[in-house]
């Protein structure tokens, strides 16, 4: 029977360096698991190039766009010329990556062009980073800002309905516990 003590160091050594690369696999398949199931979309970029370095399915979902066919474009490939607020896209992303490595984060909302050239209006969050090489990074997640005007609205909507039929009832309403049959 072979004990620990008749492991010789270069098979210690093989087995520490075997362990260390499963253990990275699991956290690079974490991260991964992640990134890709995201509920929101996220999309890291090049700083300098303004190429997608990666990106989730929700963001692919969201423009109609594969993963490869975006790794092929810059963010002014799917931008239109100019944004809502009438500044130039490419002068109100270079104010928004400055913003991003001076304050850490930047939250701003963008329009981004799906691939049938359809207007999509989107709240960013963007987050830069600089690596190890010295290279910028941004790392963005996008949320569809039609989604949050209509969940807005639904809640509207619901209040004004909730306001008509309390106005609607008799002046007393009893409210009754029906686990306890009790009324509150």
């Amino acid at each position: 029977m072979e004990t620990n003590d008749d492991i010789t160091l270069e098979e210690a050594k093989a087995k520490i360096k075997y362990l260390e690369s499963l253990l990275k696999e699991k956290e690079e398949n974490t991260y991964k698991t992640f990134f890709e199931e995201d509920e929101d979309a996220v999309v890291i970029l090049d700083l300098e190039t303004q190429l997608f370095i990666d990106c989730n399915v929700k963001l692919t979902s969201l423009l109609g766009y594969t993963k490869d066919e975006l790794q092929k474009l810059s963010v002014f490939d799917i931008s239109p010329k100019y944004q809502a607020n009438g500044q130039a896209s490419e002068t109100l992303a270079v104010k928004y990556i400055e913003d991003g490595f001076k304050f850490g984060n930047v939250n701003f909302d963008w329009i981004h062009l799906n691939r049938q050239g359809e207007e999509i209006s989107l709240e960013v969050k963007l987050h830069n980073y600089v690596g190890k090489d010295r290279k910028g990074f941004a790392k963005g997640v996008l949320q569809k800002k039609d989604t949050l005007i209509e969940l807005q609205n639904k809640l509207n909507q619901k209040e004004k309905l909730l306001e008509k039929v309390t106005k609607t009832l008799p002046a007393i309403i009893y409210i009754q516990d029906l686990a306890t049959d009790e009324f509150l």
